[in-house]
């Protein structure tokens, strides 16, 4: 169980370490990505890199550079995703929709545009 007390208020997360599997070896790309994703507070992540870079001993700058880089990357990502693929699976949906045989026996409860 995690606890987490911010100003008062306490947050509990339940993990199921049945589940978890420690033989299998992770890459450092892997593992910086994987941390990324537990946080969007700088700070944190900060801490966490640190504390990773004294596990594996590696230099705790390379490892947070590494992170931050990392974060900015999968943000361009995100933006990519969400501007330019979202647009286009609409429009796919739109253009499959009017083609399908569907439309061309429209009715109210159709689900078409």
């Amino acid at each position: 169980m995690l606890i987490n007390n911010k100003n008062g208020q306490y947050d509990f997360s339940l993990v199921d370490i049945n589940r978890i599997h420690f033989d299998k070896k992770i890459d450092f790309h892997k593992a910086i990505a994987n941390i990324n994703m537990l946080s969007d507070d700088p700070q944190t992540l900060l801490d966490i890199s640190k504390a990773y870079a004294e596990v594996k001993h590696i230099e705790p700058r390379e490892a947070a550079s590494r992170m931050f880089v990392s974060k900015y990357i999968n943000g361009l990502r995100r933006c990519y995703r969400k501007k330019f693929l979202s647009p286009l699976k609409r429009f796919s949906q739109l253009v499959s929709c009017l083609f399908s045989k569907r439309h061309v026996h429209a009715s109210s409860d159709s689900k078409c545009f």
